[in-house]
């Protein structure tokens, strides 16, 4: 899919492939709403997320799994909300503290040191991840 750069909305199959265009849909949403300061970090914390669930949601990635990125202003914050559609997981359930870093396992403490705030929770049919970002 090729996202128009004045969309806040991205939909994409759960594929390894597809993460080039949901990255370049973010890249594209931050500039063209002036968002200044935290553009990398935003870029690197949405990226985790996304290749956690191909990875980690979907096994690698699957062409019938689905993607949802929104993408909000609040208070003056920028809010990330990202669903999908692979089966339910319990956040209290991930680790990486057991992983060495050369097996990866980092994506989920990158994800809570650069956001302002991070809620994944299940939900009845998926997953969601809220991510809010205070500008520079």
């Amino acid at each position: 899919m090729s996202p128009n750069a004045t969309q806040d909305i991205f939909e994409c199959a759960a594929t390894a492939e597809n993460l080039v265009s949901a990255r370049s849909f973010m890249r594209r949403y931050l500039t063209m709403t002036n968002w200044n300061g935290r553009d990398l970090d935003i870029l690197i914390a949405v990226g985790e997320v996304l290749q956690n669930i191909v990875r980690h949601g979907f096994g690698g990635g699957n062409p019938r799994g689905k993607i949802h990125i929104k993408v909000t202003r609040e208070q003056g914050m920028l809010v990330v909300l990202i669903e999908d559609n692979a089966p339910p997981s319990v956040p209290s359930g991930w680790s990486s503290d057991s992983r060495p870093a050369k097996d990866g396992g980092l994506g989920l403490t990158i994800i809570h040191r650069i956001a302002d705030k991070v809620d994944f929770a299940p939900t009845a049919t998926g997953n969601r991840a809220r991510l809010h970002f205070h500008t520079d």
